[in-house]
This record gives C-alpha cells, structure tokens and sequence, in this order.
C-alpha cells in the first residue's frame, strides 16, 4: 500500500470515490470541504492498492502548532473507506499516514475527529482500532441527541402541547424554494440574534457560505420555517444523508418560543418529512469540548426522544504512534 497527498487535480477522482465508501457523506465532497478553503491549509491523503483507491483522508495542517487535524472545517472527518476495508489494512493506513506526516511536514500531533456510526452505510470503525493501537487519547467528547426513527420514543407531554398551541396560534410550516436567498436571509437574522443573544457566537457560515452550500447540495441542504402571517418565527437548516437528517443550525424568536413553534416543526420533521430515514441527529448539547452540558438544551431535544450519540476527537502523539514498525511514507507530495 502507497500513500500521497492530495492534489486539485485530484477532486474529480475523489468525488467519485465518495459514492464507493462505506461511511461517507456529501461533507466530504470537494465541493462542500472547499467552499471554506482559503482558511485552511489542506494535507488530505490518499491510499492506493496496486494503484487502486483504497481510502481518502481529509486533513489540514496547522504549522505553528505541528499539528494536523481531520478537518478543522467539518464537523466529524477521519478515514473514508471502501466498503471492504479490513481492520489490518487501516492499520496499514494509520503507519502510512502518521509516517507521512511526520517526515513531510514535520508533524507532532494528529487531531482525529471518528465519523459517529449513524453515518456508516456499513460498519466503519476499523479506525477506531487503529486509534487505539496508535496511543490516542480522547482529548473532547461532545453529546449529540438523536432519534432512532423507526423505534422513536414517545415526544413528551410537555412538547406535544407546544405542537398543539402552535397550531391554535395559527403558526405553520414552510419549506424555502429554490434558491429563495431571500427567505434565507430572514432565517439568518433569527439565528443571528438567538445565538448572539444565549450563546453569545456567531453561525460557522455566513449567510452567503450558506446561500452557495445549498445551491450546490440542494437535495442535500434543505431549510424549514415555522411562519406566522408570512413571518418567519423559528426554523431549522437540515444536511440529509444516506441515513441521517442532521440538524444543523436551529432558532426560534422570542415569540416563536412563547408558541411553541420548534415544537411543531421537530413533530413534523419526526414523524412526517424524515420518517423513512434511519435517525434524526439534533446537534451537540455541550460546550467546552464536552465538559460543560447545556442541560436546558438537551431537555428539549430529550423530550423529542433524542438520546446521546457521541461526537468524540482523538490526539494521536506523531512522536511514538508506530515508531517502533517499520512504515513506507509512501510518494511524496
């Protein structure tokens, strides 16, 4: 097995490898990963088999810190696998990588982000294995409540009343259209406030990153509104993959929370318009790499049947992970 480093010229080759892993999603696509790239300085890898593309392995280089993060700009990374991957050939590919990094850039520690198993079309966590043979040490462990959707737990009293008294406020549900860059943009001046307001942050995206994300993935990306006459009150942006909804950024104004209108729209999204997939994924409920749990939060999202997966990253110390074997950089950059 051979290894080498990602090149531009390479994203054709890489996208269509996507469709034949077994736990990819459309965030790795180059199209989606290189929206963002002039932040980041990309050191993906890729793994061949008699000139046969084995695995992809997304990554950026942070220089000051020697580091190399699986990526920086997506929420989960890791080693994309061909669906018959063996654990003995990740474990080639975790000698190969952490050989690599450390003779052509210098590299010191490598941040590993495991893609959550809900992703997997199969299981994946062969890298799970490697991580553990290479000295890892889990450095942050964020809590994600998510809904299995063909055994969902029974909502709570509490938010099947707001459902209802959102109905009795005439609130409904909308779907943005195509490219309605306009609708979007009063979306994002609720997000905008909620977050600044109880979070005090900001979105990852911008409202033009977002606007671009969805005209690139618009069966991927989609956005759902709670309005009242013709107001937007509360919505949610959702990233659809093979077997997850994932719910990417959530607001509700002031008056939407009084009328329990993100009660309506998750009730919908549960039981209507994501039933046929494998789980609803609501997003992290902690801060400070897992160490704080916003309790407020995730009692909300518990009361919709969510229940913890785990977002974990790894520091894997390049110093000593296999240093004692032997290991073939492969070509060089």
């Amino acid at each position: 097995m051979n290894v080498r480093r990602y090149r531009h010229a390479d994203a054709e080759l890489w996208n269509a490898f996507l469709k034949s892993t077994k736990n990819a999603t459309f965030l790795f696509n180059r199209n989606f990963m290189d929206y963002h790239a002039d932040r980041f300085t990309d050191c993906s890898l890729l793994f061949f088999e008699n000139d046969k593309l084995r695995a992809l392995f997304p990554a950026n280089w942070e220089k000051e810190e020697r580091r190399v993060c699986s990526h920086r700009g997506l929420t989960y990374g890791g080693l994309l696998m061909a669906a018959d991957v063996t654990a003995a050939e990740v474990l080639d590919m975790f000698r190969l990588l952490t050989a690599w990094y450390r003779k052509e850039l210098g590299a010191v520690s490598l941040l590993y982000k495991p893609i959550p198993y809900i992703y997997a079309a199969y299981p994946a966590e062969e890298d799970l294995y490697a991580l553990f043979r290479s000295g890892a040490v889990l450095c942050t462990r964020a809590v994600s409540s998510v809904v299995p959707l063909d055994v969902p737990l029974a909502m709570r009293t509490l938010r099947l009343r707001g459902a209802k008294k959102a109905l009795q406020n005439d609130l409904y549900i909308d779907r943005l259209g195509d490219n309605d860059g306009y609708t979007l943009a009063a979306f994002w001046r609720v997000l905008e406030q909620v977050l600044k307001k109880y979070h005090q942050t900001k979105p990852v995206h911008t409202v033009k990153e977002m606007a671009l994300l969805m005209e690139r993935f618009p069966k991927e990306i989609k956005l759902y509104l709670v309005r009242h006459n013709k107001e937007v009150v509360a919505g949610c942006v959702v990233f659809v993959t093979g077997k997850v909804a994932h719910i990417q950024y959530i607001a509700s104004s002031d008056q939407g929370r009084e009328w329990g209108a993100l009660d309506l729209l998750f009730r919908h999204l549960i039981t209507e318009r994501y039933k046929g997939k494998d789980y609803l994924d609501f997003g992290i409920s902690t801060e400070d790499g897992g160490r704080t749990l916003n309790e407020g939060l995730i009692f909300q999202k518990e009361g919709f049947g969510g229940r913890a997966v785990c977002y974990d990253s790894y520091e894997v110390p390049l110093t000593v992970a296999f240093t004692d074997e032997k290991a073939d950089a492969g070509e060089k950059s």
